[in-house]
């Protein structure tokens, strides 16, 4: 009996036993650390403090250059030989257009010599004490006119009053008629200064390399320096406005 009794309390034990260890074990949760963002940051791109005050010239700016001497020269030189009636106004000293000195303007004749004339003309002339053993300008009004408003921007009409006492008006060949012989052209000039003002104005400073007949003053200067104003025209050509002894410095 007592055998019994044991062996059921050895069962017991034994039973106990198995049932404990078929229990599942609590989970336990692991902390895990966070996963690092793999993508970086943005940057923000710095800003410049002290930026550049310098500028630099694009290569389609265009570049300011000087006036041209070789045009202006050109201008008040060239093709003597066709009447360069900018280059005849630099025989003439005047402030205005009004104030040119026209015997001295239209010295060369513009409208031929005595052949130019009829034989009634020619013999009328010789009345009024003219040789034909001199030579002879003969400036028709309406020529006369039409280079003054060319040159200038005046009419005949401004300057009647300065028609010289030596030429004589021809009423059948509507002209003017006057000995001519040489010539008064200036001498050679070289330019030595221009100013190019921001609107139509041009003052052109030269020198005259020789003798000069101040036409103002009726006297003689040597090698005298010379500024001559000119209005720039919408089409390019030019008008002259003085033609003056530079002052002095």
């Amino acid at each position: 009996m007592k055998k019994a009794y044991r062996l059921l309390a050895i069962l017991l034990v034994l039973t106990l036993a198995l049932c404990a260890c078929g229990k599942d074990e609590p989970e336990t949760t692991v902390p895990t650390d966070p996963v690092p963002e793999t993508t970086a940051p943005q940057m923000q791109e710095p800003v410049e403090t002290n930026p550049p005050t310098t500028h630099e010239p694009k290569e389609t700016e265009p570049v300011k250059t000087g006036p041209d001497y070789d045009a202006y020269t050109e201008l008040l030189t060239g093709n003597q030989g066709d009447a360069n009636w900018i280059y005849q106004s630099l025989s003439c000293v005047f402030g205005q257009p009004e104030d040119i000195d026209l015997y001295h303007f239209f010295y060369h004749d513009i409208g031929g010599g005595w052949e130019a004339l009829s034989e009634d003309s020619a013999n009328y002339l010789v009345g009024q004490g003219l040789s034909k053993h001199i030579g002879l300008a003969v400036y028709p009004l309406d020529e006369m006119d039409a280079v003054l408003q060319k040159v200038f921007g005046i009419s005949l009409s401004d300057v009647e009053s300065g028609i010289p006492d030596r030429w004589r008006y021809v009423a059948a060949e509507k002209a003017y008629c006057c000995s001519h012989s040489d010539t008064n052209l200036v001498g050679d000039i070289t330019i030595t200064w221009i100013d190019e003002y921001s609107g139509n104005r041009v003052d052109v400073f030269y020198t005259i390399n020789g003798s000069y007949y101040n036409t103002a003053t009726g006297e003689f200067l040597n090698n005298p320096d010379m500024v001559l104003a000119l209005r720039r025209l919408t089409d390019g050509s030019y008008q002259v406005l003085a033609n003056l002894v530079a002052p002095t410095k």
